[in-house]
């Protein structure tokens, strides 16, 4: 009986694989990238809800000042009404007044 045929590698075998391997590896690269593109939607309304909280944030942390004073030394100092201090946007401080210090006689 005669051995089955078995084909040897020739030279140009080796450069042909390595092409399809690059070709498989670039063809799954490609593929993740759409697949990871599609996964990013624009949703308009969670979007302009987002923008409308930071935008409510901003708006409650940056006080209007009454004066703004330069001190000797270069520093600005903004004025705020005792009633709007930062202090108070403290959870537990909220709602509450500051004291009043009347004069001594």
């Amino acid at each position: 009986m005669a051995a089955p045929y078995s084909p040897s590698p020739s030279p140009s075998h080796p450069t042909a694989a390595a092409l399809v391997l690059l070709l498989l590896l670039l063809h799954v690269a490609l593929l993740g990238k759409c697949a990871a593109a599609a996964n990013v939607t624009f949703r308009p309304g969670e979007e302009l809800r987002r923008y409308r909280r930071v935008q409510a944030l901003l708006t409650r942390l940056n006080k209007p000042s009454l004066r703004t004073i330069q001190s000797p030394d270069g520093d600005l100092i903004d004025c705020v009404p005792a009633h709007l201090q930062p202090a108070f946007d403290y959870p537990r401080l909220r709602g509450q007044r500051p004291l009043v210090m009347h004069p001594s006689r």
